[in-house]
């Protein structure tokens, strides 16, 4: 009897594990990853440590001051082998539909494009996303 019920559990199980369909959710629609390098409580921290990177962006959160060094929608492991020398942290960000728009715009850009450009390119994309935390 112990027999026959693991053998229908297990067939429930795998049935059910095969019927599981993966589906973005609504919060995933308009993900992007920002490349953020720290994050600061004062204000004068945050603008000593942008010193220390060609292109970053600063934005205040909940009364913290987040430094992202790029961002993307679909250029993930481009954009980490680009910033394989800094310490990172990959923030999962859900944006507005022109923001993300626009950085798929520019995300096309960047993948058609030699590492020399990819500054200018990248500090478009954190222009973009400015609008976003101006809301």
């Amino acid at each position: 009897m112990v027999l026959f019920s693991f053998l229908i559990g297990g067939i429930l199980a795998i049935g059910f594990f095969f019927s599981v369909k993966e589906t973005p959710s609504a919060l995933e629609k308009n993900m992007v990853y920002a490349y953020q390098v720290g994050v600061y409580a004062s204000l004068d921290n945050a603008v000593n440590a942008m010193a220390r990177y060609p292109v970053v962006h600063k934005y205040q959160d909940n009364g913290l001051y987040r430094l992202f060094i790029g961002v993307t929608s679909n250029n993930e492991e481009l954009l980490s082998n680009y910033f394989a020398n800094y310490e990172i942290y990959k923030k999962p960000l859900v944006v507005s539909d022109q923001v993300y728009q626009d950085i798929q715009k520019y995300d096309e850009l960047l993948k058609n494009s030699s590492k020399e450009n990819y500054g200018a390119i990248l500090n478009k994309m954190l222009e973009v996303l400015d609008s976003e935390f101006q809301n």
